[in-house]
Order: C-alpha cells, then structure tokens, then sequence
C-alpha cells in the first residue's frame, strides 16, 4: 500500500469498536479514501509496523480511534485496497 491508493475499510476495521458509525457504509463500498501518508511507527507506539493517514472523500473517521481529539494512524490490517469496478 503506497501514498496515493484508494482504500477502503477491511472487515477486521470495520469490526473495530470505535468504528460503528462507518462499519455499513464500509460494507456497500460508500466509504472511500485516499492514503495522504505512509510512514513507520516511532519507538513508542506501533515500533516496525507501516501507519497510515487516509483522506475520506465526504464522511469518514479521522483516526482509528474513531473520532476522538487525538490521532492513532491506521494500521495495514485495518485497511484494504479497492478494487477496479467492473462492467
């Protein structure tokens, strides 16, 4: 997953308690988003592991944490890429 993929909540995001509001809207394929950025996790918090910033188109959550003041980047488990319509 590189800056510049369209993605889509994955099923385990989507399960994730703070994610309620757009669990549905992530199922029906509505909730699409654009990764802005792509970085690995300081030594504090998600040491070794790729976060992720995404920019909803419309409504989405700001975080993984749901909308709350502080921002926990996503995880590469939380997301997945979307895939090409098909005619």
């Amino acid at each position: 997953m590189n800056v510049g993929d369209l993605v889509t909540l994955s099923a385990y995001g989507a399960k994730l308690s703070a994610m309620w509001k757009w669990a549905t809207p992530a199922r029906e394929g509505k909730l699409i988003g654009m990764v802005t950025e792509c970085r690995l996790g300081d030594k504090w918090y998600n040491e070794g592991k790729k976060e992720f910033h995404v920019r909803w188109v419309g409504d989405g959550p700001k975080s993984r944490a749901g909308n709350v003041r502080w921002s926990e980047p996503f995880t590469r488990k939380d997301l997945k890429i979307v895939s090409r319509r098909r005619k």
